[in-house]
């Protein structure tokens, strides 16, 4: 067995390792994270990667297994708090969510997950791109994605999405996934959709006017637009 443990400015790591075998490599391990700041995370993601993380605190308990007969096993749940997520022109809000993933299997260069969940109760989507900003209250959150896997031969994976967004319901259901290369089918349920909210999403008026009138050119024969009302 062998233990370490680390802190600085308020956040602790702890790690425990058990079951230790050296020929054959096996393990157990167990890493309990507290208080980091989900900023740092940023430093472990690709740069390609369309969302980045600007904020927040995580504490998670991460857990490992590996042998030579099934490979390399991995779990995770995280809580996460004041999270503040940015990508091209839009911006994420949330007090609190929480991510659980389940039997991922590394093995031979394949990548294998069993399970994973997202929730969280309240979440803010601002779309920074619309003249003026638009904010999208979302509720109930819960993502669902179970048996998605790289290897071409494995049985196809699902997942399912559930929220309730600016009071409306949506619901999308995904089948035939697969991670690598990144494959899927997708239907989305939307109910109760706001008629004020439906207008927004759809393409600005020109700040032109309205379209001029049947009948009306100018000298040169063009349409003719009326001027705008001060």
């Amino acid at each position: 067995m062998a233990t370490a443990r680390a802190a600085t400015t308020g956040a602790r790591l702890e790690v425990w390792v058990t079951n230790v075998r050296l020929a054959p490599i096996e393990l157990n391990a167990t890493a309990i994270i507290r208080n980091v700041d989900l900023s740092l995370v940023q430093l472990y993601l690709p740069p390609s990667l369309p969302i980045h993380p600007e904020r927040g605190v995580i504490n998670a308990t991460v857990r490992v297994e590996h042998d030579g007969t099934r490979g390399t096993r991995l779990g995770l749940d995280a809580g996460l708090a004041g999270i503040e997520l940015e990508r091209p022109q839009h911006h994420v809000t949330a007090p609190a969510m929480r991510v659980t993933v389940d039997d991922v299997t590394l093995d031979g260069g394949a990548v294998a997950v069993g399970r994973v969940s997202v929730t969280g109760e309240r979440l803010s989507l601002e779309e920074r791109a619309a003249k003026p900003p638009r904010k999208w209250p979302v509720q109930s959150l819960v993502l669902e994605a179970t048996g998605w896997s790289s290897r071409r031969d494995a049985v196809q994976g699902v997942a399912s999405l559930r929220a309730t967004v600016a009071g409306a319901s949506a619901s999308v259901f995904v089948t035939g996934a697969r991670i690598q290369p990144l494959e899927f089918h997708a239907t989305a349920i939307l109910r109760d959709i706001d008629a004020g909210r439906r207008a927004l999403l759809s393409a600005p008026r020109s700040s032109r006017g309205p379209p001029p009138r049947r009948g009306q050119r100018d000298d040169r024969g063009r349409p003719r637009r009326p001027r705008a009302r001060r």
